[in-house]
């Protein structure tokens, strides 16, 4: 509202205490004539008002009151300051008036407080357009407080402010600068650099069109990266805007001026010849430019156009100048390093063609410093290689078995050698480790103390793993043959014993007939296990045929169990059989398939337990025969499932099982069944939960009409398998194999032939049976050919035996018996032998009526000299390797005191 002069002929009355002072603002208070203002005159404001101006007029905050339902502003001259051109006139105007240009954002807030709400807001945004004559970003905290009077009723408010415009753009500002550097810092293409910088100056300072330039020597334009809305055309290869005198726009920016040009259509600068034509061309009004310049000449220069008039402030050229100074900064840093990775790149070839990487180790400062190539290519986890890093984080790399050797060869060599060298293991971030030669040639000083160690690493995994390859596969060779060996003395141990009984001229008719057996049916084993061992040796030549024809899965599955009925019933086990509720047929090689299931249901028999549980169940899937395999056995490990049907691999130590086999069996089965299309999985739930064979064969169907019952196949299940294991030896005494079933009829077995465990009173030494210089003895073994034919021989010398046939009875059977020798299988289920010798040394069993310890001797086909170790370890007096010469048994026993 414009100030009212005073009447000439009307003196004014003084003007009251509350408005001395104030400078400026205190100035325009005073001589302001309010009589027609609706304050009215300053002698009649409101005692609440009067204060007020007084304390706003005294401060230095900046400050400002309106009154009344006008809403009159008053302020001191700080607020002044804040109004910008609104100055002074804004004295004693009406809120609404003053602050128009942000009356949709601050009236709600005057409203509020007249309402009777005290406000406080911080870091609040104003976008005001005529404060200084264009549009401008603002930001203010405030606290509007209402002024009532006597009554309680709001007569106006009172605020106290500031002005953080400033710190709001300068903080983000900063914050700008250092996302533009991080953002940078990452980038070595000069083009990528200089769309990133355009792209983030447009997004900041919200332009039009943001560009680089880059000009030769002669000022000639060579390449345009811009980003935006396209203001600008591409003058790449122009030459001509640089072309026209002194006097022009392009000659300041030539010699490294900046150009700032708010509006083209009024700055006069902008009309030459060139320029018209360009303004002409494109849609920019306004434009700022930032000229680069090396070597006195100008290299190239950044621009901003916008298609509107614009005000460029000082933070946007501030902002711009930052941008254009740290891009071509960056961008020649990029051109130096692409020349740098050029040649890097040729000599990265040459190193990764020759499997090398390079490092530098500075030793007075501890710092290696790692070329990229040994943590790209050998995968090193350690990324700290990458910088300056210490010797111990190179060593940390290393395997953790070698980096003590590593440490040490460092301290040799820079103790008094000019050579370092070190074979070792290497980590790779990916997991897993790689064997690596490191070399490295040491500099001295003039009194010999070490300085620099220039190293190379050279990767010789392959030759590693070959040569690793050819150890594991002697170690297996080995393992095999011991086995082999193993295999073949358990089978020939009894086959010597019985022939030894065979030709003893005290042998009985029955007890050559049992021989003759025995004989016989080791044997079978024997060639059985050739045979596997040909068959797999065919199979993994792809010399195996396999003759295909329709064929009855029982009558596959009758001879299947008639190759493992032996184990079966030697063992006491039971066998569920399902072959489903209507007879199957599938096309297949009969044989083959017999043999793989035999082999399963035999491997299940040798790692249960006597007295186990064994399933075969089958049924259909569509036309896939699915047959199931299970036990109550030992299981199998978690870590042993993915090898289990590798070449010589087995569910545990063959010393655990003197039946082990040679750890062929389930590889024959995968090689046979995978040449008939199908597949075998083994399911475990760990060591002691059992396991179970899932066989998978294609072909299968339902038969055409119902078989005859397979011969010696269980109808039900539940049933225990038939038993057809050999009888006992005739003529034995107390060493009947516990459980064990016999095809001779009930009475022909002596009521006195009981189990060890069920002896509860052997017969003396001076019973009407024992020889006078008879000894005791048992004998230990699961095989039961073996241990009953050795008993044989041993009773037909005169001595009195007890038998046992795994590791507790066998610990049970020495300390009842307390014989003069024990004579100990080394691979029994229970306890294996190692393991009843050391429960019985510790038992301190001794030879009944003696204090003499029982004499422990191996007897197993383990006959190596690690397993004789073992055995004296164990508690053993001595160890025979399995065929025993019975003449070294009875030189054995002749021999004890």
């Amino acid at each position: 509202m414009p100030a009212v002069g005073p009447s000439p002929s009307v003196v004014p009355p003084p003007l009251p205490a509350f408005l001395h002072g104030g400078g400026e603002a205190g100035a325009l208070l005073r001589s302001r004539d309010w009589r027609r203002s609706p304050l009215g005159p300053p002698q009649d404001w409101p005692p609440a008002l009067g204060g007020l101006v007084c304390v706003m007029l005294a401060a230095t905050q900046p400050m400002f009151l309106a009154w009344g339902p006008e809403r009159i502003v008053l302020y001191n001259d700080s607020y002044g300051v804040l109004c910008g051109a609104k100055h002074p006139a804004g004295q004693g105007m009406r809120f609404a008036d003053l602050w128009s240009d942000i009356i949709d954002d601050v009236g709600p807030i005057m409203d509020r407080t007249y309402a009777g709400e005290s406000i406080h807001m911080d870091d609040i945004c104003f976008l005001m357009q005529d404060r200084n004559g264009y549009a401008e970003e603002t930001h203010f905290s405030f606290s509007y407080l209402p002024v009532r009077d006597a009554d309680g009723t709001v007569q106006g408010m009172f605020c106290t402010c500031a002005e953080t415009s400033g710190k709001v753009i300068n903080e983000r500002r900063l914050a700008f600068q250092l996302r533009l550097g991080d953002a940078l810092r990452g980038l070595s293409d000069p083009q990528a650099i200089k769309r990133l910088a355009a792209q983030m100056l447009v997004d900041e300072l919200q332009v039009g069109q943001v560009g680089f330039c880059e000009v030769d020597g002669h000022l000639r334009i060579l390449g345009n990266v811009a980003v935006g809305d396209g203001s600008m055309p591409d003058y790449s290869g122009r030459r001509d805007m640089f072309s026209y005198g002194r006097d022009t726009l392009m000659h300041e920016l030539a010699t490294g001026h900046e150009l700032v040009v708010a509006d083209t259509a009024t700055d006069p600068r902008t009309r030459t010849t060139w320029l018209t034509g360009v303004l002409r061309e494109s849609a920019l009004r306004a434009f700022a430019i930032m000229p680069s310049t090396k070597a006195g000449g100008l290299q190239g220069f950044l621009y901003l156009v916008h298609p509107e008039p614009r005000r460029w402030t000082p933070q946007d050229i501030e902002t711009a100048q930052d941008v254009a100074s740290r891009a071509w900064t960056a961008i020649e840093r990029a051109v130096i390093e692409m020349a740098l990775r050029t040649t890097r790149e040729r000599l990265d070839a040459t190193l990764k063609a020759a499997e090398i990487a390079a490092w530098d180790y500075d030793i007075r400062r501890d710092v290696i410093q790692a070329d990229a190539h040994l943590a790209r290519f050998f995968g090193l986890a350690h990324e700290s290689l990458l910088k300056d890093a210490p010797l111990e984080a190179f060593i940390a790399g290393c395997h953790p078995d070698d980096q003590e050797a590593v440490r040490k060869s460092f301290a040799l060599a820079f103790a008094d050698s000019d050579e370092w060298r070190s074979e070792h293991r290497i980590a790779q971030s990916a997991g897993g480790w790689r064997w690596v030669i490191s070399r490295g040639q040491i500099e001295r000083d003039a009194e010999g103390r070490p300085l620099f160690m220039h190293g190379v690493l050279v990767d010789i995994s392959d030759r590693k793993h070959a040569e690793e390859a050819l150890q594991e596969a002697d170690r297996r060779k080995d393992e095999f043959l011991a086995t082999l060996a193993h295999e073949l003395r358990n089978p020939l141990a009894p086959i010597r014993s019985a022939a030894r009984i065979s030709s003893d001229p005290q042998a009985t008719p029955e007890q050559l007939r049992w021989s003759h057996d025995v004989i016989e049916r080791q044997v079978r084993h024997m060639s059985m296990l050739l045979d596997d061992l040909l068959d797999v040796s065919r199979i993994t030549r792809s010399t195996l045929d396999i003759r295909r024809e329709k064929v009855l899965l029982s009558s596959v599955v009758e001879d299947a169990l008639e190759t493992a009925r032996p184990v079966i019933d030697a063992r006491g086990h039971w066998l569920d059989l399902d072959l489903g509720p209507a007879p199957l047929q599938l096309t297949a090689d009969p044989l083959r398939i017999a043999q793989a299931i035999s082999n399963l249901l035999t491997n299940a028999a040798k790692y249960t337990d006597p007295g186990g549980r064994l399933a075969l169940h089958a049924a259909l899937d569509g036309d896939t025969l699915v047959l199931r395999v299970r036990d109550n056995g030992i299981g199998i490990a978690a870590a042993s499932l993915s090898r289990i049907f590798d070449m010589f691999s087995q569910v545990e130590s063959a010393i655990d099982r003197s039946e082990g086999g040679l750890g062929i069996g389930l590889s024959l089965v995968r090689g046979l069944i995978g040449l008939h299309g199908g597949t075998v999985e083994a399911h475990s739930q760990g060591l002691g939960h059992g396991s179970e064979f899932v066989v998978r064969l294609p072909g299968a169907s339902l038969a055409n009409a119902d078989p005859a019952p397979a011969a010696g196949v269980p109808a039900a299940m539940g049933r225990p398998a038939p038993r057809t294991g050999a009888a006992p030896v005739p003529g034995l005494r107390n060493h009947r194999p516990d459980g064990a079933a016999s095809s001779l009829p009930p009475q022909a077995i002596p009521p006195q032939e009981s189990t060890v465990q069920n002896s509860q009173t052997p017969q003396s030494d001076d019973g009407p049976d024992a020889a006078p210089q008879g000894r005791r003895i048992v004998v230990a073994d699961d095989n039961q050919d073996g241990a009953e034919t050795l008993a044989a021989l041993l009773e037909l010398d005169g001595h009195e035996v007890r038998l046992a046939h795994d590791g507790p009875s066998a610990v049970d059977a020495v300390v009842d018996f307390a014989p003069d020798v024990a004579f100990l299988d080394i691979g029994m289920p229970g306890l294996n032998g190692y393991e009843v010798a050391q429960r019985l040394r510790a038992a301190r069993v001794t030879v009944r009526g003696s204090t003499r310890p029982t004499l422990l001797v191996a007897l197993t086909g383990w006959g190596g000299e690690s397993d004789k170790q073992r055995a004296a370890q164990a508690g053993f007096d001595r160890h025979l390797t399995k065929p025993v010469d019975p003449d070294s048994i009875a030189e054995l026993l002749a021999g004890i005191g």
